[in-house]
C-alpha cells in the first residue's frame, strides 16, 4: 500500500510539474519558470531515487541503520549531565 502512495504522489508531482510547464509557462514565454520547474522535478526524482537505494540498502541489510562516526563516538563516551546536578 505504501509502496503504490509513493509511486502515485511521484506521478502526479512530475504530470503536475510538465502540464504546468506546458500549459502555463511556456506559452506565456516564461523560459526562466519553465527550467526552474524542469530543474525542481529532476531533483526531486533523483532524492527520491537516492532514499529508495538506501531504503533498500537498510532494509536488506547491506547498510547500517546508523553510520559509526567519530562524533557519534565522542558522544557516547561523553558523561550524563542531568537537570538535577
Amino acid at each position: 500500500m505504501l509502496n503504490f502512495v509513493w509511486k502515485k504522489l511521484l506521478q502526479f508531482q512530475s504530470v503536475a510539474g510538465y502540464q504546468n510547464i506546458v500549459n502555463n509557462y511556456l506559452p506565456k514565454h516564461n523560459y526562466l519558470l519553465a527550467g526552474i520547474s524542469v530543474v525542481m522535478i529532476i531533483m526531486v526524482v533523483l532524492i527520491v531515487a537516492d532514499s529508495i537505494r538506501v531504503w533498500l540498502g537498510i532494509l536488506s541489510g547491506k547498510m547500517p541503520l546508523i553510520k559509526d562516526t567519530k562524533e557519534a563516538s565522542v558522544a557516547q563516551n561523553a558523561p550524563t549531565k542531568y537537570l538535577s546536578e
